[in-house]
Order: structure tokens, then C-alpha cells, then sequence
């Protein structure tokens, strides 16, 4: 395993977790499998896996003048909960994880068993959380590839300032609109979603097309109208949830100007990795008081050959911001606490 950072305790964790991940028995362990599949997609490509969560673990524990035991993070849209091991590993006195599917929390907390992690706690949700009789003071919030799905992020960022004590925050994305490989990938799934029938890795289910879910419920509501006019409106409609939809008459959702090609799961508002500018970002940090830093993600370069030469030198440029976003594979969006 390559040495991370100049520091040998977190290495040497680092290192143990690798081991122990690999152990685990993939055949008799009881979850889902769906988290299974994921969990089989994360030891493929593990040491790059652990780097990538390390560099966003990283970015918020260098920023909190603290002794690592006493620090409580967040780790937002948990999953399976791979950045909850780590942080727990290296020495974070208690993680909490925050995912809205119940059973991936579940399954996360067998995980945990099998690697025997303690001190990670639970919720469903944000709003429980806040609500919980337990007084938690919150340090910092980090998560992974989460924001870009995230359908308000208005509210999210209003509840992410409620928490006691929160100082900074790290969201990384790999929906980097700059990268123009990265902005045709996205756009390609963008068009996958929105016309073409859905597979739900998680469960291996079906379902129809966002647009054409958008255009039973436009045809249910307004009987009367051509088909011209439908298409019109389902045109028109991209990026919204049935609940946005509810609260507008026909003449005010013709006025709408659709979403470019972002579009949305309109039953749970679930982005098809959403595609934001900087601009945008910067403002969600403004408004509640985070001045936002960006730095960039690494790309694999554990597979070997002059290829994995390339990517090294790529990611040595890009850590020390010689390049910018355009060649960065993600973005780490660094939130900070305004004094």
C-alpha cells in the first residue's frame, strides 16, 4: 500500500482497514445485495477507494485545531458507510451517518460489526438529527458524491447551519461541468435518465423514463389537451417534482423555463447527477455564512503502466492547483465557518 501522508499512524490504519475490508466474507455476510453489489464495486478499486476518502476525511480534520478523539463528523448521504470506517479508524472520537434508506444503514452497521468499528451512530435523516433529545455537537460534515443529487440544496444548506458547532464542510462531486469528458459522461446519463427506461442499481428494478413518468401524471391532470400541447409541457417541466408541479396551473407551467439537460427523479426530486456551476455553489456557502475553497479530487492511478505514470504526475499538478478545474476529475467543495 503507498504511503498517503507524512503521518505513520494514519498509514498504518489506513493500511489495517485495506486488510480487513478484503477479509470480509462477501458470500456469507449478512446484507442486502444490493449493498453487496456496491460493496464488491468499492473493493475493485479499494486502494483508490480509501486514497480519495482520505483526502476528504483530510481536508476537514487539518482544519479543526483538535485532538481527533474528541471530534464528532458528520458523514452525510453515508451509504454503505466506507467514509464512516475510515474516519473511525484514524481515530475520530464519534461519527454520525445520515442515508434515507433505512436498510443500507442496516446493512452498514453489519459492516462495522465485521470490521469491528465502534462509535458510529445513526439517523435517517437531518431533520432527525436536529430533533434528536441527544445533545450532539457536530464539528464537521463531510460526504461523497451525494451533493450533485441532492434536489434543494437551498434547504440543505440551511439545516447543515443548524448544527451545533459545524465549522467546516467537504462535499466532493465527481459532477464537474468544467472537465468536458466528465460534462459529456454526465449529460449522457442526464439523457439516459430522462428518456430511456430506469434500472435502480440498488434493487435491479424498472422503471419507466422521468419524462415519460412526467407525462402520465401531465395527461392524468389535464385530460383535455393534444398531444402537442403535452409534449410541450413535459418539455417544459423537466427538473421538477410532482409536488412543484401541484402547486402551478397549466398557463404557469407553460411559463417555465426547463432545466438544461439536469433533469430529476419527479417522485423523490433525486437529481441524475446534477451538473452546477462554482457561482452556484459559492452562493449556497454565502448564504449561510461559508466562505467555499475548491481543490480537486485525485483520478485512479493504482492500475499500473505509464498510464498510472501520467495520472500521478496529473494529480501532482493538480493538488497543488497548477491546473484547474477543466483537468480535475472531482471537485472537494470546502466549505469554512465565516468568524
Amino acid at each position: 500500500m503507498d504511503s498517503y501522508f507524512n503521518n505513520s499512524s494514519w498509514n498504518s490504519q489506513i493500511e489495517t482497514l485495506h486488510k480487513d475490508l478484503l477479509n470480509i466474507d462477501l458470500e456469507s455476510i449478512d446484507i442486502k445485495d444490493y449493498t453487496r453489489f456496491y460493496l464488491i464495486k468499492y473493493l475493485t478499486n479499494l486502494k483508490y477507494e480509501l486514497k480519495l476518502n482520505s483526502e476528504i476525511l483530510l481536508a476537514v480534520v487539518s482544519n479543526l485545531e483538535q485532538d481527533l478523539s474528541k471530534l464528532t463528523l458528520l458523514d452525510f448521504g453515508s451509504g454503505i458507510g466506507m467514509i464512516s470506517f475510515l474516519a473511525s479508524r484514524v481515530g475520530i472520537g464519534k461519527v454520525i451517518q445520515i442515508d434515507n434508506n433505512a436498510e443500507v444503514l442496516n446493512d452498514s452497521k453489519t459492516l462495522a460489526r465485521a470490521l469491528e468499528i465502534p462509535n458510529i451512530q445513526q439517523f435517517n435523516s437531518l431533520e432527525m438529527l436536529l430533533n434528536s433529545k441527544d445533545s450532539i455537537s457536530i464539528d464537521g460534515v463531510i460526504s461523497r458524491d451525494v451533493i450533485e443529487h441532492v434536489y434543494d440544496l437551498n434547504s440543505l444548506f440551511k439545516l447543515l447551519n443548524r448544527l451545533p458547532e459545524n465549522r467546516i464542510m467537504v462535499h466532493n462531486t465527481s459532477a464537474n461541468m468544467y472537465n468536458l469528458w466528465l460534462k459529456k459522461y454526465f449529460r449522457r446519463i442526464h439523457e439516459t435518465y430522462e428518456n430511456e427506461l430506469v434500472i435502480n442499481e440498488r434493487d435491479g428494478s424498472k422503471c419507466t423514463s422521468y419524462s415519460d413518468q412526467r407525462k402520465e401524471y401531465l395527461l392524468e391532470r389535464f385530460d383535455s389537451l393534444n398531444s402537442s400541447d403535452i409534449s410541450e409541457l413535459v418539455r417544459r417541466t423537466k427538473g421538477l417534482t410532482f409536488q412543484l408541479m401541484d402547486k402551478l396551473n397549466h398557463d404557469e407551467l407553460l411559463l417555465l423555463n426547463p432545466a438544461d439537460t439536469n433533469t430529476c427523479d419527479p417522485k423523490s426530486g433525486n437529481w441524475a447527477e446534477r451538473l452546477l456551476p462554482l457561482d452556484e455553489y459559492r452562493k449556497l456557502g454565502d448564504s449561510v455564512g461559508y466562505s467555499l475553497t475548491i481543490k480537486s479530487g485525485s483520478v485512479n492511478d493504482f492500475n499500473g503502466g505509464f498510464s498510472s505514470l501520467l495520472k500521478k504526475g496529473l494529480n501532482w499538478t493538480n493538488q497543488r492547483n497548477i491546473t484547474g478545474p477543466a483537468l480535475w476529475p472531482s471537485l472537494s467543495l470546502i466549505y469554512k465557518k465565516d468568524k
